[in-house]
């Protein structure tokens, strides 16, 4: 759904994808992410990643990009044709597949011993986000750590940025800009 610009309170929506059409009806939406040319994508709990495209509206049909996408929780998309989707939110060690848009395929995956990933997202430096809950933390992967062609890479993230002292809970990611993170916190006053 899509509101207006400075909206509040009970709002209906401008832009609404919804029927059956959509074939987000068998599953849940877990992802999320919007590319800079409008396309939408949407990851469902049933393993599919849809692509939609600007201006979609209504009782819309995807393109269905794969049906593999199972436990996409969360997507985040980067401006070469890339999405990024972490596996699971209980699985030790998570895996962070590299998705090639144009090719319907999974161009590689990395491997981190931290679980329970919350919340994925990249920067315009070409770094990759994730927030865990276990440990509470946000790694930072720059995108190179992705080799095409190799799957379940074990990586040491290049920066951990713990929760015990920052007051943070275990919330979805968001980057601002290139220097600043923005991490959600309903545990807050």
């Amino acid at each position: 759904m899509e509101y207006p610009a400075g909206s509040n309170g009970d709002v209906t929506p401008i832009i609404e994808i919804t029927g059956s059409n959509t074939l987000m009806q068998g599953g849940r939406v877990f992802g999320f992410a919007i590319d800079t040319s409008g396309n939408s994508y949407v990851s469902t709990t049933d393993g599919l990643l849809l692509q939609f495209p600007p201006g979609s509206n209504g009782d819309a049909a995807p393109t269905v990009l794969t049906d593999q996408a199972t436990n996409a929780i969360d997507l985040a998309v980067d401006g070469q044709g890339f999405i990024y989707w972490d596996n699971n939110i209980t699985s030790t060690p998570t895996t962070i597949f590299k998705f090639n848009i144009a090719a319907r395929s999974i161009n590689s995956s990395i491997q981190d011993t931290s679980q329970s990933a919350q919340g994925i997202t990249i920067d315009n430096q070409g770094n990759l986000y994730v927030a865990y809950t276990s440990p509470r933390q946000v790694s930072v992967y720059p995108l190179t750590d992705f080799v095409s062609g190799t799957m379940q890479q074990p990586v040491v993230p290049a920066l951990s940025i713990q929760t015990q002292n920052t007051g943070l809970d275990f919330t979805p990611v968001a980057t601002c800009n290139a220097q600043d993170v923005a991490v959600p916190n309903p545990a807050a006053p």
